[in-house]
């Protein structure tokens, strides 16, 4: 038996205390990449989880033997996917099964359908601060939940932050993996009550990871950049209006608002900078991003806040989670155009202003950029190709980072 500061006791290689499941991380990795490098592999332990057990399709036994480690996952450190923190899980007995519930998200109300016929809930709750509270009291009587609902556009947050306060299990999803999940059941009607119960049955299936709580700093830094940005189309908007003829009384409103939006803009570079300056982790590693001549200090920090996952992922994970991956498009005899798909819009937005900077400025990819222009690359195709090589520069040096500090570059809290 052994007692871990993470896992409490373990007995037999088998956890069976664990006050929450968790992400972890092999510090350096069982197995090798096909470079022969070594890479940390990432780890779900839960109670189903053995020392026979496979990560990343290698046993964890040999690595934990040849550390001569106590039986049990003590030399695990935990991380996360989303912003590396790490989320505690109360009260729960982690040897059972889980108990799957849907929630679907509205304005006003919530939906809710439990995976088990045995648990009963309410069907519908008010969506505020007494519905809340009644649906938390509710799931913490049950054993083992696991709450599953969509991304909706911010209507969702309350639901997030209650129930991870209250220490409930929960997975925020990708709205079209459910509905894709749902035509491949043949689910083609939508209604708030078919919703929920198909959300329950999504989290049974597929068992999705639970979404980790935001990193405050990183957080505040997230909503810093994204009303940067909006008020940045605004003011777009407003000076493409003064393009075309408009009466006098119009244009000096038109003015005023783009000299207000102007100020407002300034003034939120100089928050984003003292925000970022004020924090050691944001601030140590928006440096070592910006040293890279094409980035500037705006877009490291944009890079990070829409990208928390920088440095903890392989470079083909981080080129297709920016977007900037072309996909293969084969059937057959056929090779079709490989072409970018999908992504965060916010990360290319990041880079590309950056990939046009180095493009210039920077002497190796300057090279790397002209060498493509010579080949027939279109100057799209081959912007598009260097901002996969910024990103995977980028990812590097987190990664080298991360690797020295021995520490997440963003701190739990």
């Amino acid at each position: 038996m052994h007692t871990d500061p993470y896992f409490g006791t373990t007995e037999d290689g088998l956890n069976t205390s664990l006050q929450g499941t968790q992400w972890f991380v092999v510090p350096m990795a069982i197995g090798t990449t096909n470079r022969g490098t070594a890479r940390p592999i990432i780890a779900w332990w839960d109670a189903f989880t053995t020392l026979d057990s496979k990560v990343g399709g290698l046993l964890l036994r040999p690595y934990l033997e040849q550390l001569n480690a106590p039986e049990g996952p003590c030399p695990f450190e935990p991380v996360t996917t989303r912003m590396r923190m790490t989320t505690t899980i109360k009260n729960q007995n982690i040897s059972a099964p889980p108990c799957w519930i849907g929630v679907d998200v509205s304005k006003t109300e919530l939906q809710i359908h439990a995976g088990r016929k045995s648990v009963k809930l309410p069907e519908q709750v008010v969506y505020g601060k007494a519905g809340l509270n009644t649906i938390t009291r509710l799931l913490l009587k049950l054993e083992r939940p696991h709450v599953v609902f969509e991304a909706s556009g911010g209507y969702d947050l309350a639901l997030l932050e209650k129930l991870q306060a209250s220490g409930i299990a929960c997975s925020r999803v990708n709205p079209r993996h459910v509905r894709n999940y749902a035509k491949a059941k043949g689910l083609l009607a939508k209604t708030d009550k078919i919703d929920a119960m198909l959300l329950a049955d999504y989290g049974a299936t597929m068992r999705p990871a639970i979404t980790p709580e935001a990193d405050p700093a990183l957080a505040n830094l997230a909503a810093l950049i994204a009303y940067r940005r909006h008020l940045v189309e605004a003011l777009s908007q407003e000076r493409m209006q003064m393009e075309h003829p408009k009466p006098p009384c119009i244009l000096v409103m038109i003015k005023s608002r783009i000299k207000a939006l102007e100020s407002q803009i300034q003034k939120l570079d100089e928050s984003i900078a003292s925000h970022v300056s004020g924090e050691p982790s944001l601030n140590r590693a928006v440096t070592a991003l910006s040293a890279v001549k094409g980035v500037g200090s705006l877009s490291a920090a944009a890079l990070l806040a829409a990208m928390p996952e920088l440095g903890t992922i392989n470079r083909n994970q981080a080129a297709a989670l920016a977007g900037v991956a072309p996909f293969n498009r084969d059937s057959g005899s056929l090779r079709g155009t490989r072409r970018i798909h999908g992504g965060r819009p916010e990360v290319r937005q990041a880079l590309y202003m950056a990939a046009v900077s180095a493009s210039r400025h920077n002497e190796i990819l300057r090279v790397a950029y002209q060498t493509m222009l010579n080949r027939g690359k279109p100057k799209k195709v081959a912007l598009v190709a260097l901002m996969r090589k910024l990103l995977i520069c980028l990812n590097s040096i987190m990664a080298k980072i991360l690797r020295e500090s021995n520490a997440p570059i963003l701190s739990p809290c």
